[in-house]
This record gives C-alpha cells, sequence and structure tokens, in this order.
C-alpha cells in the first residue's frame, strides 16, 4: 500500500471533500437524479466542521478520502467515509475507519455507529461492525433500505 496521511480536515477543505463524497457515491452507480436529491447531506459546511470531527486523508497534500465523526453521550456516528474512486482497493477506507475507532474511543465513546448505503454494508461488517437494524425511506416510489450497523468499543 502507499503511503497516506491521516490529519485534521479544516472548514477550507470543504469543497475539496465534498466533491470526494458526490465521486464515490456516484461510483455505485446511481443515477444523476438521485444524486442531486442526496446532495445537500453530501456537502460539507464550515458549520458541520465546527461541531463535528473531520479527518482526511491525503496523498502528496491531496485529499484522497475522508470521515467525520458526530460524537454523542456514549456514543460516536460515522457520519460520512468515503474515498476517492480511483483510490478504492488500496486500503484507504480501512485506514479510515481504524482512525475513525481510535478517535471514536478517545472521545469517550462506547459505540461506534453507521447508518450505511447498501454497498458498503459488507465492507463495515468487514471491519468487525454488526447490524442492528435499517432505516426505510422512501425513493421514487420504492423502499430504500439502509443498514444500521455498530461496533462495541
Amino acid at each position: 500500500m502507499e503511503s497516506f496521511v491521516i490529519c485534521r480536515a479544516e472548514p477550507r477543505d470543504a469543497a475539496a471533500l465534498t466533491q470526494i463524497a458526490l465521486a464515490a457515491k456516484r461510483y455505485w452507480g446511481y443515477p444523476e437524479r438521485w444524486l442531486d436529491l442526496w446532495k445537500t447531506e453530501l456537502t460539507l459546511t464550515a458549520e458541520y466542521f465546527a461541531a463535528n470531527l473531520v479527518n482526511k486523508a491525503c496523498k502528496c497534500e491531496a485529499a484522497v478520502g475522508f470521515y467525520s465523526l458526530l460524537f454523542t453521550a456514549q456514543a460516536a456516528e460515522l457520519d460520512h467515509l468515503w474515498v476517492l474512486p480511483a483510490f478504492i482497493g488500496q486500503g484507504i477506507g480501512r485506514l479510515l475507519w481504524e482512525h475513525a475507532a481510535v478517535q471514536a474511543a478517545r472521545g469517550g465513546a462506547l459505540r461506534l455507529a453507521v447508518l450505511s448505503d447498501p454497498h458498503a454494508k459488507e465492507f463495515y461488517r468487514k471491519m468487525g461492525m454488526y447490524v442492528t437494524g435499517e432505516s426505510v425511506s422512501v425513493l421514487e416510489g420504492a423502499p430504500r433500505r439502509l443498514p444500521r450497523l455498530e461496533l462495541t468499543l
């Protein structure tokens, strides 16, 4: 695996990280009209950085992936974990996930949870998370099921 550095992301990284999230979501073949619907939740803002922990993986100082954690009483929610499609399969997702788990524990979380894209479910299972439920919404008249996974830290 090539060398990647994980460091704290800053509000000035918002546009680049938003583009990573959109590119990674697009990788799964979702229609552009769906990406338009999800654009708000995939867009990072300065306010988002102020309220959450955001770290990025860089290669030669360019961001190639990132994650964010939202902390609650004794848990952390993995709100984002995205890798540029050109770097998928190089271990960056695992590196980011492991870093996030350590940061969640250091932040006092007893468990780490994620509401996952269905395509990422097996990745999280490989990371040791287990399915605890699902969230169901309707998209274009059809149910969309998002698995919820957790890990005890």
